[in-house]
């Protein structure tokens, strides 16, 4: 037996075969600390380290309770390799409930690293979180799913690297959710996943979960897809169960409303739709319809806004455009 090293992330620490959790300081507000959670599953013997986070967007609940799951039940003693797992990213956030954004600056975390570390507390934690945390890891899941507004159906992102070779072991990763959609995105983002790449550190983003809620379908779809990509990656013994060969996503459009009112969709996330066909509906306070919402290309629905009041410029659907 190869026996695993020590994992250590500032005073968090786990020896070969030990399983702990601590909190890395970001900062301070006048009253208290603002911390990260940090769990640490160190297998007995060697292996890779996947780093699995949740939480960035503080409302989505069902990639938290994934996480949190996955380290109660992962046994060190079973793992090759380690797992270093943190639940919650966004933390100000999830103790206000605030959906998208840091409350105490206003910033969505997930949108501006490799962030900074004499910035606000949203750039410090992405800073912290980047080159103290995941750039220990040889590959990254990072869990997601639909803030308060939003109704999705599953999904996994992948966003090119620039480098063939993490792009390849990117999709097989995101292959091992057992979803019915890959989303390939060409993009320069500032997101976490881009800068994981130029580590050399394939990423994966799942999206599972709708409106602020804790379906246990969505938990599943979350920890399924993770013990897939442990089994893949040889961390546990046994074979992926991967019964799904998902539909890749190539390019995608969102629609906004262009008249307030009241908004009644005529469809579901997941649903395949075709050029022209009517989604929705907004009409006015007196019941009058002033805007009839159809799609501009067929394709499916990624995700919606669940708004019943919109204003102009809300946003209503994105629509996923697949590669034929």
């Amino acid at each position: 037996m190869n026996i695993s090293k020590t994992i250590q992330i500032e005073d968090i620490q786990a020896r070969p075969g030990e399983k702990k959790i601590g909190y890395l300081k970001i900062g301070e507000t006048p009253l208290s600390d603002i911390t990260l959670p940090i769990g640490i599953v160190n297998g007995l013997e060697q292996g890779p380290t996947l780093c699995i986070i949740a939480g960035s967007h503080a409302c989505e609940y069902a990639g938290i309770d994934a996480a949190i799951r996955i380290f109660r039940q992962t046994n060190p003693k079973e793992l090759k390799g380690s797992l270093i797992i943190v639940p919650v990213v966004n933390t100000p956030g999830f103790q206000t409930r605030t959906p998208y954004v840091n409350p105490i600056d206003n910033l969505n975390i997930s949108f501006i690293f490799p962030g900074d570390e004499k910035g606000s507390i949203s750039h410090r934690i992405a800073h912290i979180l980047l080159k103290k945390v995941v750039s220990k890891a040889n590959y990254l899941l990072n869990l997601h799913g639909g803030d308060l507004p939003e109704l999705l159906t599953p999904f996994t992102i992948i966003e090119e690297s620039g480098r063939d070779d993490i792009d390849a072991i990117s999709e097989k990763l995101a292959r091992m959710f057992n979803v019915k959609y890959i989303l390939k995105l060409k993009s320069d983002r500032p997101t976490l996943e881009r800068e994981a790449g130029k580590l050399g550190i394939p990423a994966v983003v799942s999206e599972a979960g709708s409106l602020g809620t804790f379906d246990e379908t969505d938990i599943k779809v979350h920890v399924t897809g993770t013990i897939n990509v442990m089994k893949h990656l040889k961390m546990l013994n046994d074979t992926p169960n991967v019964t799904v060969e998902p539909e890749v996503i190539i390019d995608g459009y969102k629609i906004n409303a262009t008249k307030g009112g009241l908004f009644y969709p005529k469809v579901k996330a997941g649903k395949t739709v075709l050029d022209g066909e009517v989604l929705g509906e907004i009409k006015d306070i007196k019941g009058d319809l002033v805007e009839r919402i159809v799609a501009l290309k067929g394709g499916v629905v990624l995700y919606m806004f669940f708004r019943h009041v919109v204003n102009t410029g809300d946003p209503l659907f994105s629509i996923g455009i697949i590669e034929r």
